[in-house]
C-alpha cells in the first residue's frame, strides 16, 4: 500500500483540493467534494499502479508549444525582458513551476481570438494556482496573463486537411486563406492580443493550503485500490 503522508501537490491542481460538497449537511460536516475524491482517487492509482489518464488536446499542445511566443509578446507589451523559469519550486506540501519568477506571472496562451476574447479575470482554478506559487516564492503579489499568440503550423495544416477532405479543391485556396487567418494575429493590435490580471495573497492561505494537504493525504493513505 503506498504511503502518502510525504506527497506533494502541484500548484496547478490546488483548486480540487478545496472544491465544496453539494449539500449543506455534507460542507458542515467537513466532508471532501466528490470532485476531491475523484481527483485524488486518480493520484492514488497513478502513484499505485502507474496509469495516467492521458489527456492534450490541440489547445493544450499549442498552449506548451507557443509559450515563449507569448512570453515575447508579453515583453513587447510591457517593456520588460522576463525569461520564461523552469525551476520548479518546492516545500513539504506543493511543486511548482511558474512560468516567470520575478514578479510571478502565469501565462495562459489561447487557442483563437474567439477563446481569447471570452477571457475574463482570475477563475478559481488559476486563484488556487497563483496563491501557490506566491507561498513557494514567498511573495504577496502575482498576475495571469492571457496571451493570443500564433498558432504553430502543424495546426493550421490539420485544420485545413479537416476541412478539405469534403470539400471541391476549387475552394481549397480560399478556405487556406481564412484558416490561415483564424490562427494568425499579426494584424490584431498587441494591446488586443494580452490581457493581464492581478492577484493579492490572502491573509492565511498559506496554512489553509497546508491544511488541505494533509487532509488530502489522509484521504488517500485510507484508500484500498
Amino acid at each position: 500500500m503506498t504511503n502518502f503522508n510525504n506527497y506533494k501537490f502541484h500548484c496547478s491542481s490546488l483548486y480540487y483540493l478545496f472544491t465544496q460538497p453539494k449539500t449543506k449537511k455534507a460542507r458542515e460536516m467537513g466532508l471532501l467534494s466528490e470532485t476531491t475524491k475523484s481527483y485524488l482517487l486518480e493520484i492514488a492509482i497513478k502513484e499505485t499502479y502507474g496509469r495516467t489518464k492521458m489527456i492534450e488536446t490541440d489547445a493544450m499542445r499549442k498552449g506548451t508549444e507557443q509559450e515563449q511566443q507569448s512570453i515575447d509578446l508579453l515583453n513587447e507589451f510591457k517593456q520588460t525582458d522576463y525569461v520564461k523559469n523552469s525551476t520548479q519550486l518546492e516545500n513539504d506540501y506543493i511543486v511548482g513551476t511558474p512560468d516567470i519568477l520575478n514578479p510571478v506571472i502565469d501565462i495562459k496562451s489561447c487557442q483563437d481570438i474567439f477563446t481569447f476574447s471570452t477571457k475574463t479575470g482570475i477563475t478559481k482554478l488559476y486563484e488556487y494556482q497563483l496563491y501557490g506559487y506566491m507561498v513557494l516564492t514567498e511573495q504577496t503579489k502575482a498576475y495571469l496573463a492571457y496571451v493570443l499568440p500564433n498558432s504553430p503550423e502543424w495546426l493550421i495544416e490539420k485544420e485545413f486537411n479537416r476541412y478539405t477532405f469534403y470539400r471541391p479543391q476549387e475552394e481549397w485556396q480560399e478556405l487556406e486563406k481564412q484558416i490561415r487567418k483564424n490562427h494568425i494575429f499579426d494584424d490584431v493590435p498587441l494591446d488586443k492580443r494580452i490581457k493581464t490580471y492581478e492577484l493579492t495573497i490572502k491573509n492565511g492561505i498559506e496554512f489553509e493550503i497546508f491544511n488541505a494537504v494533509e487532509r488530502a493525504r489522509n484521504y488517500l493513505n485510507s484508500l484500498w485500490i
